[in-house]
């Protein structure tokens, strides 16, 4: 299960337990440790730990679940005794504290998230980079993954920054940030050439699928957002004779909504559901 989970994720584990006495790390997704008093920064006595904490997954990214084996205490209640609150078990949220600001995103922690090796996404037809990028909220710069969008040749044509692993649950989505006066474009133009030859590519939305699937050898063009599609770049994918539209949710149904009103790809689009 720890392999769901990107160093990153498994730092923010680490200091979220900091603010509890007795820690036990079991692994560095797990741990005990004693549980506060609700009314106070006391503990309920037990020599043993009487708490757990683990990193899990859900519907929003990785959490933090907490549960007191003694006296089964609100974990609302218990999170106030340590001075935090219910936001503060998500890591893409900052605890509430500073709505909107970045959290930041290395190459590695990308690397790992997508499960694609850094040499693959640093390499020559990918071209990821390790880089900054400035925080209005917080006031000062945090790691992010520099994405090129190339064209044909290889000549970078609009630079998108990934500041973020995991959509918060609450405010906007804080994982991208586009360079000022970038004209949006489709990504991976550089690999057109492989989905022409092979016949067929996917069109999926977003970078990081594009980029699993060209380290699985399977052509594939990203669309940078489900409601960014242009009729204009139907002309971009000439040549290639099938193309899949993958559907995983709402954002995908509307993707292949839009694009299925292009009348230039008219006859050679397919439909996949992913779940």
């Amino acid at each position: 299960m720890s392999n769901s989970f990107t160093p990153a994720d498994k730092r923010w584990f680490k200091e979220f337990l900091s603010v509890f006495d007795g820690v036990n790390l079991r692994s560095d997704t797990s741990a005990c440790m004693r549980c506060p008093d609700p009314h106070g920064r006391h503990t309920h006595g037990d020599e043993t730990p009487s708490m757990t904490a683990d990193l899990s997954q859900n519907g929003s990214g990785p959490t933090a679940l907490l549960r007191c084996h003694s006296q089964q205490c609100d974990v609302g209640a218990v999170l106030e005794a340590v001075g935090k609150e219910l936001a503060d078990l998500y890591p893409g949220d900052q605890g509430g504290k500073e709505l909107n600001a970045l959290p930041g995103c290395t190459l590695a922690d990308f690397a790992a998230s997508k499960r694609v090796p850094v040499d693959f996404l640093s390499g020559e037809f990918v071209g990821l980079k390790e880089s900054t990028y400035p925080c209005k909220v917080s006031q000062r710069r945090v790691p992010a993954v520099w994405i090129p969008y190339m064209d044909e040749s290889g000549g970078v044509v609009a630079e998108r920054y990934r500041t973020g692993l995991h959509k918060p649950t609450t405010g906007e989505d804080t994982r991208f940030r586009w360079k000022k006066g970038a004209t949006l474009t489709l990504y991976g133009r550089n690999w057109l050439d492989v989905a022409r030859d092979a016949g067929y590519a996917f069109l999926c939305e977003g970078e990081s699928d594009c980029i699993a699937c060209w380290f699985h050898n399977v052509p594939a063009i990203g669309i940078p957002g489900a409601h960014a599609w242009g009729n204009e770049w139907g002309a971009i994918l000439d040549g290639i004779d099938t193309l899949i539209v993958t559907v995983e949710d709402k954002a995908g149904e509307q993707l292949f909504k839009a694009v299925s009103a292009c009348e230039r790809l008219a006859g050679r689009l397919e439909r996949t559901v992913i779940r």
